[in-house]
């Protein structure tokens, strides 16, 4: 349902406001939802200077300025 999916990603969104980094798994939405969220999640870490990083299949962490994000290869 798409208000579902909007609420959860407001919701993640307001976790990165409030300088929280945030785990999703976006594996359980349609490719269109996902991209839409994707992006939506990506632009509010971007304006908080903050970063993304696909962790997994579909699983991106998305991290606020504050947050040192360190993966080691």
């Amino acid at each position: 349902d798409g208000i579902l999916i909007l609420s959860e990603t407001a919701g993640a969104a307001e976790e990165l406001k409030d300088g929280n980094p945030t785990i999703v798994n976006f594996s359980q939405l349609t490719p269109e939802e996902r991209i839409w969220a994707i992006h939506y999640l990506n632009g509010v870490a971007f304006a908080l200077d903050g970063t993304t990083r696909e962790i997994g299949s579909q699983v991106f962490l998305f991290a606020p300025a504050n947050v040192t994000v360190d993966f080691d290869k």
